[in-house]
């Protein structure tokens, strides 16, 4: 039986509380760049949701819409290559087509309300969002 300190409480669950607040107190600063810039940025500004501006969606629908793409392509990577490509509708057909069969537990639906978001909003007719340095350095991974 472990010894109670002076508090009562035994040494290793007063080890473990100050364990788990130093392992909280350290995420902000040991995450990920990638992480903490994402965390830092006003999503809504990047992935803009206006009526009458949104491809037929209403702007409650677009912000749906958004964290679909937030929750499902951001699995396996950042939102910058989405919001810095600027493809016209055929590009982004090409560009959704393959990616498909990698969320397999998205509906059809879903899969296309994404596509209704993406090609009204990122193509040739809207300038790229400005993005922090630290996004910015992470590139699109795309050719140039």
């Amino acid at each position: 039986m472990a010894k109670p300190n002076d508090g009562g409480y035994p040494r290793a669950a007063v080890l473990g509380a100050v364990l788990v607040v130093m392992i909280a107190a350290l995420g902000g600063v040991l995450a990920p760049p990638r992480a903490r810039a994402q965390s830092d940025v006003d999503i809504s500004k990047i992935f803009w949701c206006k009526d009458g501006e949104n491809g037929g969606q209403t702007a409650d629908q677009c912000a749906e819409v958004r964290d679909l793409i937030l929750q499902n392509c951001t699995a396996c990577h950042t939102f910058v290559p989405i919001v810095k490509a600027q493809k016209t509708e055929q590009e982004w057909d090409a560009t959704l087509g393959p990616h498909r069969s990698r969320l397999p537990d998205l509906s059809d639906d879903d899969y296309a309300k994404i596509r209704a978001y993406l090609v009204p909003h990122f193509n040739l007719q809207h300038p790229k969002p400005e993005l922090p340095p630290e996004l910015e350095k992470l590139g699109t991974g795309l050719p140039s």
